[in-house]
């Protein structure tokens, strides 16, 4: 996933590719160690990336705590508003059964 605002970084720029976010740390990674085992796996797979924006995260993350009552941190959102985003480009039916997995709280952005 990446944010719409951030440009690539690393080998991941040179095809084409990026992996960077601007408020979900967790997902920074400039140059990821596995980077060409990654690319060959999303091409085995016939996989891609995404791009979400940091409305987008905000907003997974206001409608998780609100319907859900679940605190996640923006990391976790991503999975979200990655969905969404799928949706909307019809690469995913609403009427599909989709399992997100949530990983990391939202305490530490509370201050």
């Amino acid at each position: 996933m990446k944010d719409e605002g951030l440009n690539p970084s690393g080998s991941f720029k040179a095809r084409g590719l990026s992996v960077a976010v601007a408020r979900a740390a967790g997902w920074r990674v400039p140059k990821p160690c596995a980077d060409r085992l990654i690319l060959r796996a999303l091409r085995d797979c016939r996989g891609g990336g995404l791009r979400v924006t940091e409305e987008a995260i905000r907003r997974a993350e206001c409608d998780l705590a609100v319907q859900e009552d679940i605190l996640v941190c923006p990391e976790g959102a991503v999975a979200l508003a990655g969905l969404r985003e799928l949706v909307a480009q019809s690469a995913v039916v609403p009427e599909e059964r989709i399992l997100l997995f949530k990983f990391g709280t939202g305490k530490k952005y509370l201050q």
